[in-house]
């Protein structure tokens, strides 16, 4: 429960008082149980691997919950992404972008996930083009994840999003490939083509759906009239 005191000393303490008893409800409540291991990697590299299992609900929505965290406690960021990767050549996880409070909210209000534009990147002028590569390259990873939800929900705009991810990703690489390790900056591109194919034509069935089809449809009413 929360402590109420902590507001009371504020301009609006009283207000929050008078009305928590009867109107403070939670929004969305988590039942969780997660369960850590930390697992030693090559060299001094130190990974703590997190499961979580259980749900979030919002009144009588549920969702369940079955993830995997993994944190970089020691060591190089390498070791983390192999390590990422032999699991999912085991297990066929995906990546996702929507913390569990985000779940919970869109539980309680029945929206559809949103999807979400992106800014330039913070770049520091005065460093290495390695840093600003390192910065351009995660800000447009993390401009393709958020905007997964609202494409895997069927948002028209969540997958034009994405595809702005992608072109970004692409333009980088061709920008700096010369910077880039090639074995990894092919296989990188190649996997950046055939996302940019499978969102390119969720886009062209979309137009075909809204304004293709009912063309036909509108002129023959009009040539009826």
């Amino acid at each position: 429960m929360p402590d109420l005191s902590c507001v009371a000393e504020t301009p609006f303490g009283a207000e929050i008082e008078a009305e928590a008893a009867f109107r403070l409800q939670p929004v969305f409540e988590t039942d969780i149980r997660r369960t850590v291991r930390n697992l030693r990697q090559a060299g001094e590299t130190l990974v703590e691997a997190a499961i979580d299992v259980g749900r979030v609900f919002a009144g009588e929505k549920t969702q369940d919950i079955s993830e995997l965290e993994l944190e970089l406690k020691q060591g190089t960021p390498g070791t983390l992404y192999r390590l990422a990767l032999d699991l999912l050549a085991t297990v066929p996880f995906i990546i996702s972008g929507e913390s569990k409070a985000q779940r919970g909210q869109r539980l309680r209000t029945g929206k559809a996930p949103m999807a979400v534009k992106s800014g330039p990147p913070l770049l520091d002028w005065d460093g290495p083009v390695s840093n600003a590569v390192r910065r351009i390259i995660g800000a447009a990873l993390g401009h393709l994840l958020a905007n997964q939800p609202a494409s895997t929900a069927g948002g028209i705009e969540g997958v034009h999003q994405m595809r702005v991810g992608v072109r970004r990703l692409r333009t980088v690489l061709v920008l700096f490939g010369k910077h880039l390790e090639p074995h990894a900056l092919r296989h990188f591109d190649a996997e950046l083509k055939r996302l940019g194919q499978v969102l390119g034509n969720a886009r062209d069935w979309d137009v075909f759906c809204t304004q293709i089809l009912p063309r036909p449809r509108r002129m023959k009413m009009l040539r009826a009239g």
